[in-house]
């Protein structure tokens, strides 16, 4: 990868290419080596703990005291049944392309988790990939804290809301351009007591001069389009007012 950012560094093992974080790297080449590949090394591991959703993560211990998310990146859509967890190559492969998004938005002082480690399996035209992750502690993602089986209070919900609602803001002021935004993309740490929104999932997000208007509220209907799935699951709704205090952050952030 051209330009690897500071505190990390880029090696390859055979056809494996890998970027990760100075103090992460033997601890990546080792479990590759061991395992065949970081996902599979994290799904076998004895203190794995299984994060299940559209596809299944796995949080392990990595070196120190830290705890990582490992994702295997998968297409999701109509492509999903034939392309499954493969992709054609790019000068940018996807992982890369998270990690660098990672340490620029961080630099913008967006919210994100901290990529300690991207790898590209590489396979004639495609190529696999994986994302390992700081965990964010005492974080659920937005879908489970509006539609989980614990309530959030009012009061909780509102102040959940409007923290989700001043990321995308602040996304949308720094021209971030996230064709997946939905609820299960936005992580809220500490839901219950000041709550903070990362944005997650951020592989396939580019960074604009600006965002027109049909764009940004491109991006605001699918993450309501993703509410309403789950309102029609669980039977429970988002309020009129509750948006509304949505919307109300939202513009907050953008003129941060």
């Amino acid at each position: 990868m051209k330009n690897v950012p500071e505190r990390y560094r880029s090696e390859q093992i055979g056809k494996i290419r890998l970027v990760a974080r100075d103090d992460a790297i033997a601890f990546v080449k080792d479990a590759i080596s061991e395992a065949g590949t970081l996902y599979d090394f994290a799904a076998r591991h004895p203190d794995a703990e299984a994060i299940q959703g559209r596809q299944t993560l796995y949080m392990i211990p990595g070196p120190g005291a830290t705890r990582w998310v490992v994702r295997q990146l998968s297409h999701g859509g109509l492509l999903a049944p034939i392309t499954r967890k493969r992709f054609l190559k790019s000068d940018k492969p996807r992982p890369f392309n998270e990690l660098l998004l990672s340490v620029r938005f961080q630099q913008l002082d967006i919210h994100t988790p901290d990529v300690v480690a991207a790898v590209v399996y590489p396979s004639g035209l495609s190529y696999g990939g994986e994302v390992a992750r700081e965990e964010i502690e005492n974080a659920l993602d937005l879908a489970d804290c509006l539609f989980g089986k614990d309530d959030l209070e009012p009061m909780q919900r509102a102040t959940v809301l409007a923290a989700a609602g001043r990321l995308i803001g602040e996304l949308h002021q720094e021209g971030v351009l996230h064709p997946d935004l939905n609820l299960k993309n936005i992580l809220i740490q500490s839901p219950t007591d000041q709550p903070r929104a990362y944005i997650l999932d951020i592989e396939k997000c580019e960074i604009a001069s600006d965002l027109s208007g049909p764009q940004r509220e491109a991006m605001l209907a699918r993450f309501s389009r993703s509410a309403h799935k789950f309102e029609r699951r669980v039977v429970r709704r988002i309020s009129a007012d509750e948006w509304k205090i949505f919307r109300t952050a939202y513009k907050e952030g953008r003129v941060r």
